[in-house]
């Protein structure tokens, strides 16, 4: 018996969902609810859920395209970190993101040139 296609789509979505829950689960280190967890979603929450996870990583890629800036700011970040290995990346990154001095020195015109002298 052939599935219509209609019926095809839907268990590739269903299989796609599953499968990107397996990562999510694996890469998240959360166990995988058991069949009989009464605090679980329905399938149909669950669904729904899964579906708003990608309409939002859709979303913050978009943002990032945007906003190119942003990879300026987060490189900088990162190579700050590498550089000065803090033992609390939480309280590194709000001191860092928040000083708004350390900022407008980071992004200036003169910071720039500086750079651009070392090298």
């Amino acid at each position: 018996m052939r599935c219509s296609t209609e019926e095809q789509e839907r268990h590739q979505s269903v299989a796609m969902e599953a499968e990107l829950l397996a990562v999510e689960t694996r890469l998240s280190g959360r166990p995988a609810q058991e069949i009989n967890d009464t605090t679980a979603l329905t399938g149909e929450q669950q669904s729904t859920l899964d579906k708003h996870k990608v309409t939002l990583r859709i979303e913050n890629e978009l943002f990032l395209r945007r906003h190119p800036e942003l990879h300026t700011l987060l490189s900088s970040f990162v190579s700050e970190v590498l550089l000065k290995k803090p033992q609390n990346i939480k309280e590194f990154a709000a001191g860092y993101f928040s000083d708004p001095s350390m900022l407008r020195q980071r992004h200036s015109p003169e910071a720039d040139n500086s750079q651009n002298t070392e090298s």
